[in-house]
């Protein structure tokens, strides 16, 4: 008897500490916009997820439709379950991955273990790539994605940087469809900015943009998003591009740097033209304000001599107060008529200096001694 009890004390012992170590990891529950796999003994188990609005679909696949484990929207009465679920430790385990992302960080910030794929000296920002584990997969979430050596139409070869969202639409496929799907999304990804940059000479990537020109989100959604036998796209593995924007792009060879630098010293020029043009321009403009300026100083002159002349009796105006007759003055009057007589004498007429200066009203600079 003393046997069993002793027994029953060490199995009592043994189960009290077991649950000790066991039930605080025995409950999961997921961070915001986390999705997780439980495995049992290494089998899929369960997918959780705190997502709002979604739920994980665990009935049977559906032919055309619906696919077990789909995350799916919640019916309209329909209410989210306490985000807590208890899978009992160690026979349930949380599914584990390597997984390496990249990361944009302020230059300087980079930690110990960080490589940098992108540097942007002007906006002091760089792309870093980390590795680590992951336990968890976002919902919808960007990924900064650089591509190395991409041909333009002119056979120039760029690094481009897209940044694009991501959404897990089936997280059983993403976790267990393929080896590592973010490498696999990068390559899909890959594959249509190959062909969009193709299509464009390097002076044109400029015009893919966060505006969407030319269709950049459209044609890069399209190609992602297409699973078919000819063309695999990300369905395949789970995943849904929701949206893809063109951020930058830098010459990755001698050619791409030497047109980037021509195209440079044209833009240079012609920036250069442009302020000098606005420069006259304006020069223009204040010659302009000056000529008004002094337009209207004269005019006001003018009307002050007019009235002068009118006032004074040497000139002559009509009924609309203009100007049509300027009287001459009654010295330089008097001056022309002795001219005008002296005209019609005949000989030789001999007058003194000083005559003259009477006859013309000019008065001498200098005295006679």
């Amino acid at each position: 008897m003393e046997t069993l009890t002793t027994f029953l004390i060490a199995i009592s012992g043994l189960l009290t500490g077991y649950l000790i170590i066991a039930l605080p990891q025995s409950f999961y529950s997921p961070g915001v916009r986390k999705i997780q796999a439980i495995m049992f003994f290494g089998r899929l188990s369960k997918i959780i997820a705190n997502v709002e609005g979604k739920k994980v679909y665990k009935g049977e696949n559906i032919p055309g439709g619906l696919t077990k484990w789909d995350i799916i929207d919640l019916s309209p009465n329909e209410k989210r379950r306490l985000n807590v679920y208890f899978f009992l430790w160690p026979f349930f385990k949380l599914h584990t991955y390597p997984f390496t992302y990249i990361k944009e960080k302020m230059i300087g910030e980079e930690q110990e273990g960080d490589i940098v794929v992108w540097k942007d000296e002007d906006a002091k920002r760089c792309l870093v790539s980390r590795t680590g584990t992951s336990n968890h997969l976002e919902w919808r979430v960007e990924y900064p994605t650089v591509t190395s050596n991409l041909d333009t139409e002119e056979l120039a070869a760029v690094n481009t940087y897209t940044n694009n969202m991501i959404e897990v639409r089936n997280p059983a496929k993403t976790f267990f469809g393929i080896k590592n799907w973010l490498e696999t999304t990068n390559e899909v990804l890959h594959g249509g900015l190959r062909g969009l940059v193709a299509s464009k000479k390097l002076h044109d990537l400029n015009q893919f943009s966060s505006e969407d020109k030319n269709g950049f989100n459209k044609i890069m959604m399209e190609h992602a998003n297409t699973d078919t036998e000819e063309q695999r796209g990300l369905p395949t593995i789970g995943l849904y591009l929701f949206k893809s924007v063109f951020k930058d792009f830098n010459p990755a060879n001698d050619t791409a740097k030497a047109l980037m630098k021509s195209y440079s010293e044209v833009e240079i020029a012609k920036q250069t033209g442009q302020a000098k043009f606005e420069l006259a321009k304006k020069d223009v403009e204040v010659a302009k304000e000056k000529a008004k300026a002094y337009e209207a100083e004269q005019e006001k002159i003018v009307m002050w001599r007019k009235k002068f002349l009118v006032d004074t009796g040497l000139a002559k105006i009509d009924t609309e107060g203009n100007i049509i007759e300027l009287v001459p003055d009654a010295n330089t009057k008097i001056s022309a008529e002795s001219l005008k007589e002296l005209s019609k004498l005949k000989g030789t007429l001999v007058l003194d200096s000083g005559s003259l200066n009477k006859i013309f009203s000019i008065t001498p600079t200098k005295k006679e001694e």
